[in-house]
């Protein structure tokens, strides 16, 4: 799996991040939903998110991201574009619109957009018109976090992602989308690349 240099930087050397791997994200992001799955099983779909978007969001942060999301008070902003976003500037520390700091260097533009989410619980066409919004996202890691409580509905929901990635004429082969569905089991994770390439992250068996 790719790597890319990390930009956080600890006032305690030992903490730096160094090298953050996709794989490392992806280990982070589902074990925050499976966190968040004990914690909040009663709660209502408002209350899920908040709890999704605040864990998620503290993970990015240790990462060395900025945080762009709504539905949670640990971020840097609100949401662009997806419900959350994680930017990678050149200084983690440095808030934009901060107007006591001092003034941004070459080393503070945006450089990537690392993970973008999308959490919606409703119906499959529900799911589908939010996965468009990461669909035309660029970005590291692409999220979508949804609920399908019927196993048909599970695979009725991959199959339509699928065939989204598949259809949209912008996607590129090295696009790597996760799928979080929450089932009667708790949380299913798969992997999709961008050349359809389905893996469930549970045990690691390449779907054809």
């Amino acid at each position: 799996m790719p790597e890319f240099r990390s930009t956080y930087v600890s006032q305690d050397p030992g903490k730096a991040l160094g090298f953050v791997s996709l794989g490392e994200i992806i280990d982070g992001v589902c074990a925050d939903l499976c966190h968040v799955e004990r914690h909040t099983i009663n709660a209502g779909t408002g209350e899920w998110t908040s709890a999704v978007m605040d864990r998620l969001a503290k993970r990015g942060i240790d990462f060395g991201f900025h945080i762009c999301a709504s539905r949670t008070e640990i971020s840097h902003w609100g949401e662009s574009g997806t419900d959350m976003s994680w930017r990678d500037y050149g200084r983690p520390d440095r808030v934009r619109g901060d107007k006591d700091a001092p003034d941004f260097s070459e080393n503070d533009a945006l450089r990537s957009i690392v993970l973008a989410l999308e959490c919606e619980w409703g119906v499959l066409w529900q799911v589908e018109e939010d996965f468009e919004k990461l669909l035309s996202t660029r970005a590291l890691l692409k999220v979508m976090v949804c609920e399908a409580r019927a196993k048909t509905d599970q695979n009725a929901i991959l199959n339509a992602l699928r065939r989204m990635i598949w259809t949209y004429t912008d996607t590129r082969s090295d696009d790597m989308f996760l799928t979080a569905i929450y089932t009667n089991d708790g949380f299913v994770f798969h992997t999709i690349s961008g050349d359809n390439h389905l893996i469930e992250i549970s045990n690691q068996k390449a779907v054809p």
